[in-house]
């Protein structure tokens, strides 16, 4: 058993039920080292791994660790407004032009078509960028540029990792903020600078409003997670879709004896005390990284989109500035 070390205040130290799943997770042999706990650490109604946690492992994959969607990140926007420009009934003004940009309880976001759509599981960013006809400077500002492959993969990979029912959904899906209840689009001002040359690079400053946002991978990588990962769906919804991915996955790389192997353990885990693992060099874990990196894309594309919706809903008032 490895140790499970806190980086959390004494106050913010999570409950009994939570502790429980450190300690089951610290009980497996192929955890590295120690697992670090993070300030946001807490538990979640069917799921093996509390959030904040973060853990290597020696040999094998556990998707169980992250078993929601890849690529749940933030984005800072910067805008031209001081203190002293925003009102309050602008600000008000604005919050209104936002909720129809940016939504969130919604099952259509902003449309794209299915080759497009492809080409995001392969390049992130830069194909949503490419598609909406905008410049790609925001690249260099995005990690990885915006794209977890190091080599964009072909078609026929992505087709061999992902159910194409997949994509087809995640073609009406990109551009929404998301209903969790982590997920934000907040509207902030800095009143504090620590490091001077941080910000002068950064190109912030003292009294500036910025927006800061919190997204996941969207539908995609919800999709994906629950096919390689034991774990319950929340929806009648995400049942079905991932009951038909799994019924209509056509793959070489995997095989309809492999599907079916991949489903059986599953859904025999789910009521394991112990953490499903995947070789990585195994032809499963060759179509889980495929997979999950296709579904962080999404995540890096879907604030891509969010950005350029925010900064379409505000371009009047840029305008006036």
């Amino acid at each position: 058993m490895v140790p499970v070390k806190y980086h959390v205040q004494k106050e913010l130290m999570p409950d009994k039920p939570t502790r429980l799943q450190l300690e089951n997770a610290a009980r497996e042999s192929d955890v590295f080292s120690h697992i670090a706990v993070m300030p946001d650490v807490h538990s979640k109604f069917g799921r093996k791994c509390p959030t904040g946690t973060v853990m290597a492992t020696k040999s094998m994959i556990f998707p169980q660790v992250m078993d929601t969607a890849p690529n749940c990140g933030m984005r800072l926007l910067a805008t031209p407004w001081g203190e002293d420009d925003l009102r309050d009934e602008l600000i008000d003004e604005m919050f209104l032009e936002l909720i129809k940009a940016v939504p969130t309880h919604t099952y259509f976001g902003n449309y794209i078509d299915f080759k497009t759509t492809i080409d995001i599981c392969r390049r992130g960013s830069a194909a949503v960028l490419e598609y909406l006809g905008k410049s790609k400077e925001e690249l260099q500002m995005i990690y990885k540029g915006g794209n977890f492959f190091d080599e964009p993969p072909g078609k026929k990979e992505i087709f061999d990792s992902v159910p194409k029912i997949f994509i087809r959904a995640a073609q009406f899906r990109l551009g929404i903020l998301g209903e969790a209840g982590n997920h934000f689009l907040d509207l902030m001002k800095i009143e504090k600078v620590l490091d001077e040359e941080k910000a002068r690079i950064l190109g912030l400053k003292k009294g500036q409003y910025v927006f800061l946002m919190h997204t996941g991978s969207g539908i995609l990588g919800q999709y994906i997670s629950y096919f390689f990962t034991p774990k319950r769906e929340e929806h009648l919804s995400m049942k079905i879709i991932t009951k038909l991915g799994r019924l209509t996955f056509d793959s070489d790389l995997l095989s309809g004896a492999g599907i079916k192997k991949l489903r059986n353990q599953v859904k025999k885990y789910r009521e394991k005390t112990e953490f499903f693992k995947i070789d990585p060099q195994s032809k499963t874990g060759r179509a889980y990284w495929t997979a999950h990196r296709a579904g962080a894309n999404y995540g890096f594309a879907n604030r891509t989109m969010i950005t350029q919706n925010v900064k379409g809903a505000l371009k009047k008032y840029l305008i006036k500035k």
